[in-house]
């Protein structure tokens, strides 16, 4: 595992400095820079997502996923979906949110829209900003909810998408809007 990792590199390897060279197939064939052969990589696939920009009294709501969490386990986002196809983000966002949160929310103009690739996921984001109705946050399918201030948000490990989400965030508190 070692020498792979630290001599027999895909992009350069260094043959002079290997111990088995001499048992070494690839060098016999003076094939090196072809050998192994690489697997295709999978196709992308497109995701459509949805995620809100919960704000009470100051405050932006983020839970963190899981620890068993099939993608981004254990850290901390802002309440979002995969839509289906053709599903209208203005009718699943507040229903995602209350189902995974406990926090019911007005949804509001979009914020922004980003695109992120992730492993072989290319996910297209839609970015709300909804105000909370009420309710207690609370942990359903996440593993923690907390109301957060703006400020605190770069102390939190994001996501780089969720990351870009805080950003947004940010930059309207700058601004001197109201997250």
């Amino acid at each position: 595992m070692e020498l792979g990792a630290t001599v027999c590199t895909p992009r350069g390897a260094r043959c002079a400095e290997c111990p088995v060279a001499g048992q070494c197939r690839a060098l016999a064939q003076d094939r090196v820079d072809a050998l192994p052969e690489a697997p295709p990589r999978p196709a992308l696939s497109d995701e459509q997502r949805a995620a809100a920009l919960v704000t009470r009294r100051g405050q932006l709501l983020v839970l963190r996923a899981a620890p068993d969490a099939v993608r981004w386990a254990g850290m901390w986002q802002f309440p979002d979906l995969k839509l289906a196809p053709g599903e209208d983000p203005a009718l699943a966002l507040p229903r995602a949110v209350r189902d995974s949160t406990g926090v019911a929310i007005e949804l509001g103009a979009r914020l922004c829209s980003l695109q992120h690739h992730v492993t072989r996921f290319r996910l297209q984001i839609e970015v709300y900003e909804a105000r909370a109705l009420g309710g207690r946050a609370r942990a359903a399918a996440a593993g923690e909810v907390r109301w957060c201030t703006p400020d605190a948000l770069s102390a939190l490990a994001m996501p780089l998408c969720h990351r870009k989400i805080a950003r947004a965030a940010l930059a309207r508190v700058t601004a001197g809007e109201r997250p």
